[in-house]
């Protein structure tokens, strides 16, 4: 038996009515893409009202893809890695490719595809990985037949200051000597809605993630000699995007008073105002559950601080991902191979230069990978070249 090796290394007129008749925008084709900029503050106003379905491109592999595209263009900034999303407005179901290409005449190669983001019926695209200074290309449609609006669009570049830029936390505990002195490019508690404690927003902060491994009541402590505010989200079946949209911490704290600060058998209550203790109860968590924690400096100065899951009967998942043992049969000729991880984990934080691939024919190019999940996943896809045959 032939086996194969996947290795993880890190107006018309019809009876006498009369249709709407609609010009094609500009960026009906690839090379009239709209020049998007990376970190504008607002969501440019758009439309794929009049497009129609661009020739000689593979329709992508998401979204029900039928016809009426637009495209738009940005230049990947110089940490390679850009969030993509979209703002429903007359159109509120729209599906979305990534494309790289040497130029607009292609070829163009799926770099991913989205369309419902969790719970969410307008796409999010958070890449990782690409080229500093490439041009890459993006593709947006109606779900369907005949879906057509206005919609709006963004991209920014994550850093550790966004939530969708997070430090994924891998340990138990996390340190840093330097004072957070700016913020990210994407404001999460941008509106009113979304400060809940934090009456002023975020100021100068850093996001962390991080998945349960052991249920109990977790307690965290924030070590520093200055005034850190923090807030705790709960993501297991939210995204970085509700955050924006006014998702509540589970817990909170605003404590004026400088030095330690989180959550320990000392707290009392799930949120505390400037003028509260500077300590919250624990939070009871189960296994495989996911959080986001901000950590804010409030004023910018001072030192840095260390960050410690210690003290409570829950800690944090600090096991590595591994491949899970698969003895399919691979088809004849197939390009195409499914696997899955032991766990979740951040579907932009892999690429596929990440795994080898060997069988028969030696070892073989990985030329895609996509992941299944919204922001997390332990399924993924890959395309292989040559095909797979018994060599």
């Amino acid at each position: 038996m032939k086996k194969f090796i996947l290795s993880f290394t890190t107006g018309l007129f019809l009876l006498g009515c009369i249709t709407d008749v609609f010009a094609q925008p500009a960026n009906d084709n690839v090379c009239g893409a709209v020049s998007l900029t990376v970190n504008t503050t607002t969501y440019l106003s758009t439309t794929n009202v009049g497009a129609t379905a661009t020739a000689g491109i593979p329709a992508p592999d998401c979204g029900n893809y039928i016809n009426g595209d637009v495209w738009y263009s940005v230049v990947v900034p110089s940490n390679g890695n850009i969030v993509i999303d979209l703002q429903a407005g007359t159109l509120t179901d729209a599906g979305m490719a990534l494309y790289s290409a040497t130029s607009c005449s292609g070829p163009l190669t799926l770099i991913n595809c989205s369309d419902n983001y969790c719970s969410a019926t307008m796409p999010v695209i958070n890449q990782a990985g690409l080229t500093a200074g490439n041009t890459v290309y993006i593709r947006v449609w109606g779900v369907g037949s005949g879906n057509y609006g206005t919609f709006g669009i963004r991209v920014a570049e994550p850093t550790l200051g966004d939530c969708f830029g997070s430090v994924p936390l891998c340990t138990a505990t996390y340190s840093t000597t330097q004072p957070y002195t700016s913020g990210g490019n994407i404001n999460e508690l941008a509106t009113t809605t979304s400060w809940v404690c934090l009456l002023t927003g975020e100021h100068y902060s850093k996001w962390f993630t991080f998945t349960v491994g052991a249920s109990g009541n977790l307690w965290f402590s924030v070590n520093t000699a200055d005034d850190y505010d923090w807030a705790l989200y709960n993501l297991s079946n939210n995204t970085c995007e509700d955050i924006f949209t006014g998702l509540a911490p589970v817990r909170c704290n605003y404590s004026a008073t400088a030095g330690n600060t989180g959550c320990n058998s000392s707290g009392v209550n799930p949120s505390e105002g400037g003028s509260g203790s500077a300590w919250c109860s624990p939070v009871a968590v189960t296994a495989g559950q996911r959080y986001a924690l901000l950590i804010d400096n409030y004023s910018g100065g001072g030192s840095g601080f260390s960050l410690s899951f210690t003290g409570g009967t829950a800690g944090i998942d600090v096991s590595s991902p591994a491949l899970v043992a698969d003895t399919t049969t691979v088809a004849f000729n197939s390009t195409t191979l499914t696997f899955n991880l032991n766990k979740p984990v951040y579907i932009s934080s892999v690429s596929a230069s990440d795994f080898t691939f060997s069988g028969p024919g030696g070892t073989y190019s990985i030329t895609n990978l996509t992941g299944s999940g919204c922001e997390m996943g332990k399924t993924f896809t890959i395309i292989v070249s040559p095909a797979m045959t018994s060599g």
